[in-house]
């Protein structure tokens, strides 16, 4: 199992993120969603949003390879990931490998969401088409996009 079956639970938690920070500086005037999800992808983010088994594997091919391929960022998460395992086998004398990946996967906060800015980017912007977002009312007017694909097609029709 992938860790992509957590996104939709990592989408929602990286929106209430991102209504927190509009929430709790008021006066921070954010430019462009891209500044809003570099400071919000930098945040605390409440899980690693990874199957507990599938993490348990990833651990194992780090312990024996001694790294994980992949992206930047997914390397990071992942390191980070073993060092908070590690860190719990050594305080919790006796819990076995698979206990401690298996606690860190669903218990354990994550440093930051592990996301790039671009995708933080892309996640906003299909929470905002949503007219019943509350996101709609926190941010700038002119930070708020409309659906405009079908004013676009609209448009490539009259120049045919």
């Amino acid at each position: 199992m992938k860790s992509h079956i957590f996104y939709s639970t990592r989408d929602l938690d990286f929106i209430r993120a991102c209504q927190a920070v509009l929430k709790q500086n008021p006066d921070r005037q954010f430019t462009s969603l891209l500044a809003l999800s570099i400071a919000v992808s930098r945040s605390q983010a409440p899980s690693y949003y990874v199957d507990p088994d599938y993490a348990y594997r990833i651990v194992l091919a780090i312990r024996r390879e001694g790294f994980i391929k992949g992206s930047a960022m997914t390397r990071l998460k992942w390191a980070e990931f073993y060092r908070k395992v590690t860190t719990r086998m050594k305080r919790c004398k006796g819990e076995s490998l698979h206990e401690a990946a298996i606690h860190v996967a669903a218990f354990e906060r994550a440093d930051s969401f592990f996301i790039s800015p671009e995708c933080g980017v892309k996640i906003l912007r299909t929470h905002l088409h949503d007219p019943k977002s509350d996101l709609n009312d926190l941010l700038p007017a002119a930070l708020v996009i409309k659906n405009r694909r079908r004013r676009f097609r609209h448009y490539r029709k009259h120049l045919q």
